[in-house]
């Protein structure tokens, strides 16, 4: 999009939203999508009483971590390393929402997938 209000309008123009969009997603999509993942590893692993942490103490501290070891490894690892791991993450991704319907239809079909098709 920046590009396309260069083109429209001018390069102060393109700067300006590029910089708004940079911001956006630093103040906004960032921490947003840390603390949900901390919360969520909080629930897997419970480091919360691994630790003996408050609950804060717990989501701050994954958090912290998950940005560290996702800051390292983009910038050690490049654009080739995020390149190929978000590859990885849309092919499991992919055959996930695939499972999605074959593993409803053996629920609806109590273990049986031709049952289950036969329910709908």
């Amino acid at each position: 999009m920046p590009q396309f209000l260069e083109e429209r309008f001018d390069s102060a123009t393109r700067r300006t939203v590029s910089i708004m969009l940079l911001v956006g997603y630093a103040v906004m999509a960032n921490p947003c999508s840390l603390y949900l993942g901390a919360i969520t590893m909080n629930e897997m692993f419970d480091v919360q009483q691994l630790y003996h942490l408050p609950d804060w103490g717990a989501i701050g501290l994954l958090a912290f971590a998950m940005g560290a070891i996702g800051g390292l490894y983009a910038t050690l690892g490049g654009l080739k390393a995020v390149a190929i791991s978000d590859t990885v993450s849309g092919l499991i991704l992919l055959v996930a929402a695939m499972l999605i319907p074959v593993l409803g239809l053996f629920a609806l079909g109590d273990g049986s997938f031709l049952a289950g098709g036969k329910m709908l």
